[in-house]
């Protein structure tokens, strides 16, 4: 089985609004800031700031490309959805 297709966020939009435990995606280069550690009953989990180094890039047309993607994967999610009903 392969897994869900990735859904990309934007720098701004990471701030707490990304589901806990959720792996996303970005862009460009990532530097890792401060890393914790913490061990609960789940198992280890670590937490880190990751910033978003984006040079040269058009980022109106980056952002309308994302938005496309999304808007996408929530016409496909409803489709799957009548479909099973």
């Amino acid at each position: 089985m392969l897994p869900n297709a990735g859904i990309y966020y934007f720098p701004w939009e990471i701030n707490g609004s990304v589901p806990e435990g959720e792996a996303l995606r970005t862009f460009g280069r990532h530097v890792v800031g401060p890393v914790s550690c913490s061990v609960s009953g789940e198992g280890p989990m670590v937490k880190a700031r990751i910033l978003t180094c984006v040079e040269g890039m058009n980022l109106p047309l980056l952002e309308q490309a994302v938005q496309e993607q999304r808007k996408y994967f929530h016409e496909r999610q409803q489709r799957m959805g009548n479909g099973t009903s």
